[in-house]
Formats: structure tokens, sequence, C-alpha cells
């Protein structure tokens, strides 16, 4: 089930004890009782977190899973999804590289200079962010999904994204 947004989702979790106090007996009781066992069974029922590489979504995950209480323990793994794997140059090598490449004075070269540092910012960004979880979820493997650079995912899309997800359950 793709659950809503945090606080929706912790919601849709509580709803069913929520209705089990509410009516007490009777079939809705049953009705519900039934769904509230299915979710509170770890062995049928685990959960997913999925969040961007980006400081909001990451800190938002962080609190879905401190807040998730009894269920953290059916936390399977966390999804960091549309990470850059971008090849973006490395320090030592791009600071002399840089200031060569700044001094031709050539306006399609300064911007290419530009998106070079901005690759290199979302990937330390990214990279603070797979930290971040891997630090704050006590455990759970964090497994990376590529960013895909189409507007419309093509068949072949969802296999490249079926293997890094298999490769990255492979730990668990």
């Amino acid at each position: 089930v793709d659950a809503p947004a945090t606080g929706h989702g912790l919601n849709l979790l509580a709803s069913p004890k929520s209705m089990m106090d509410m009516t007490q007996r009777g079939p809705i009781f049953d009705g519900v009782r039934s769904v509230q066992e299915i979710i509170a069974d770890g062995n049928t029922t685990g959960i997913v977190l999925t969040c961007l590489p980006e400081e909001m979504p990451v800190n938002e995950t962080i609190e879905l899973y401190d807040a998730l209480g009894d269920h953290r323990d059916q936390v399977l793994t966390c999804v960091l999804n549309q990470v850059d794997n971008a090849s973006s140059p490395d320090d030592p090598t791009w600071s002399a590289v840089k200031a060569h490449l700044l001094e031709i004075g050539d306006d399609a070269m300064h911007e290419a200079v530009h998106w070079a540092e901005r690759t290199r910012d979302l990937q330390g960004a990214q990279n603070q962010a797979k930290d971040t979880l891997i630090q704050k979820l006590n455990g759970v493997p964090v497994v990376v999904l590529p960013m895909l650079l189409r507007a419309q995912l093509e068949p072949q899309d969802f296999g490249i994204l079926s293997r890094h997800m298999a490769d990255g359950l492979k730990t668990i």
C-alpha cells in the first residue's frame, strides 16, 4: 500500500485501533480488528520508508520512523529515491582544473564550471542525506535508486530500478 505523507500515514496505521476503541464490538469492530491484526503482524506487514535525498524529506522520514513506535520493528528498508549518479570531478583535481577553466574567459566554459559545481554540491547534499538516514534509522538498510532523467519512465527504466532495488535488498 502506498501510504500518504508522514502525518496522514501515521493516522492510517492508527485508524483500525481507533475504530476498535470506538465500536467495542459488532461487525465493524470485527472487520477493523482483522485489519489491525494484519497491520500489527510483522510477518505479514512490512514498512518501506521512501524519500528524496533532500533535507526536508529526510527529516520527515526520520520523524516518521521515530513516530512509528511499536511499528518501528516492521521497517524493512528505506528507499532513497532519485539520487544523482552522474560523475563529478574529485576535489584535488577539480580545484586546479577549475582555476584553469575560469581563466579561459569563455561564457560557455564559465557555465560548464557553474554546472559542474552545482553537480558536486548536489551530490554532497545527497551523500549527507544518505549518511543521516543511515545514522538515524538505527540499522535500517538504505537502498539508493538512481535519478532517471526522463519525463516519463520507459519499460527498461523499471528494469534499472528493479536491479538497484534487488542489489540494495541483498543486504537485508
